[in-house]
């Protein structure tokens, strides 16, 4: 654990007792984290701010835990390269519309193994962009963090950090971020979302951005679906009174894990955005032309024609509204 992550907790009273650094005395290994008297220990250089009260997030924990940390690598499939690209420009019109701040402070919500880690830090190289950052990735899930921290200590990146801790209840102070990210899953999969939304608006800044993305309940490629299958007609008249479904994601060595899922009305995020005083720059869609088939893994030649248009066009109306994914970049007003 880095030192320097101490400076972001909302703690009045604060110090680390049972204190082992790794070998090469970068970074404390283990210990506890004594917290205005709540005690939260470091696991292989990684804090874990759980405490009592957070066992209602126990159970997505585990389900979490059991997904391979490097899942949803863009390397292995077509459909994940093609959503990477366009959480790639959204990163890329977030970091371009804070530039002028010179110290940046960014939380990732469900960070998983770091891909937004990786790729914000692929764009301010990019841009040649001489900020003083510092990036903290969070996840419920232990496993894929391991593999955060093995990258980021090989690439010696001494102003990135990850704890596991819950999105709906952190531990950082109030207006302390600059950019609060939540892409693919973090706020899908929350089982207090709206607790989620409000937590976001503590702790970023004034004017601070908040980029997102969040499951649309009516895309275009579900409708497209319903005409080819009746039958999925009745399910989601039968289910579309209930706050979450299960989604089904099958695992590398075989089996599954079923997901609480909750999917969105673009409505819904208008409406939950203005509550936590939030005001929309840009929305995305993802998936709006392109069918959505995680299952599948490499293109045919009409499925690279649909994702360079839609690469090319997420932004614009209407296919901003009708993508299997809303992307959403808002700032706190």
């Amino acid at each position: 654990m880095r030192q320097w992550i101490l400076n972001y907790l909302d703690c009045n009273d604060i110090k680390i007792t049972n204190i082992r650094k790794d070998r090469y005395g970068n970074e404390i290994y283990s210990g506890k984290i004594i917290c205005d008297g709540k005690v939260f220990f470091i696991r292989r250089r990684i804090p874990i701010f759980l405490g009592k009260g957070l066992s209602r997030y126990f159970k997505i924990k585990g389900l979490y835990e059991a997904i391979p940390p490097t899942y949803w690598k863009a390397s292995k499939n077509n459909w994940i390269r093609h959503m990477r690209l366009i959480h790639l420009r959204m990163l890329f019109d977030a970091i371009t519309l804070i530039n002028p701040i010179k110290d940046l402070s960014i939380l990732i919500l469900g960070c998983g193994w770091g891909w937004e880690v990786w790729a914000l830090l692929y764009i301010m190289n990019e841009l040649a962009l001489k900020l003083n950052y510092k990036i903290i990735g969070i996840d419920l899930a232990y496993r894929p963090l391991k593999k955060a921290k093995k990258i980021s200590f090989l690439s010696n990146e001494i102003n990135v950090d990850f704890a596991v801790s819950a999105a709906e209840r952190l531990l950082f102070r109030n207006n302390i971020f600059d950019i609060v990210i939540g892409l693919f899953g973090v706020l899908d999969h929350s089982g207090f979302y709206p607790i989620l939304f409000k937590e976001v608006n503590r702790v970023l800044k004034k004017n601070g951005l908040f980029l997102f993305t969040v499951l649309n309940k009516f895309a275009i490629d579900w409708f497209l679906k319903i005409i080819s299958n009746p039958k999925l007609f009745w399910k989601t008249i039968k289910k579309a009174k209930e706050p979450f479904t299960r989604v089904t994601i099958p695992l590398n060595k075989g089996g599954t894990v079923r997901i609480p899922t909750h999917y969105y009305q673009i409505n819904e995020v208008l409406k939950i955005m203005k509550m936590n005083q939030f005001r929309v720059i840009k929305k995305y869609g993802i998936f709006s032309l392109l069918p959505m088939n995680f299952k599948a893994h490499k293109f045919r030649s009409y499925h690279e024609f649909l994702s360079k248009v839609e690469r090319r066009f997420s932004s614009t109306f209407p296919f901003n509204f009708l993508g299997r994914y809303l992307g959403i970049l808002a700032m706190k007003t």
